[in-house]
């Protein structure tokens, strides 16, 4: 149990409680290098990669994993297809139970296309 509180501690991850998104929120401004599906993918990555740390312990029915992402505009850099991040939020979807799973998309004054492809991603991740 040590071991995943230090874990998430040396990856960032804080207690709801402790969160520090508006804070981060507030600092951030838009600069056109949208590279969403790399992150999104990214993201999910860590969520499978945290939800295995603690998988075989008593905590996890403790824990919820909860992705926002926000975008303000068409991916414009990603190395990875939407195939991929599709397969990647349907694995998610497959391997984390529901009742933990939250996933949400946030989209700024963006296109149609960028719209099509959040409602897709959303479809995926449940």
């Amino acid at each position: 149990m040590a071991q995943v509180a230090l874990t998430f501690k040396a990856l960032g991850i804080v207690p709801a409680n402790q969160c520090i998104l508006p804070q981060v929120l507030k600092s951030m401004s838009p600069n056109g290098s949208t590279v969403l599906r790399d992150a999104v993918i990214e993201g999910s990555v860590l969520m499978l990669k945290l939800f295995q740390l603690i998988a075989n312990t008593r905590l996890v029915d403790e824990f919820h994993f909860v992705m926002i992402v926000l975008t303000d505009g068409e991916d414009a850099g990603s190395q990875r297809s939407m195939a991929q991040v599709l397969q990647s939020l349907m694995i998610i979807k497959q391997v984390i139970p529901v009742k933990m799973l939250k996933i949400f998309f946030i989209g700024v004054d963006i296109d149609s296309r960028a719209e099509r492809e959040l409602r897709a991603m959303s479809e995926a991740g449940g």
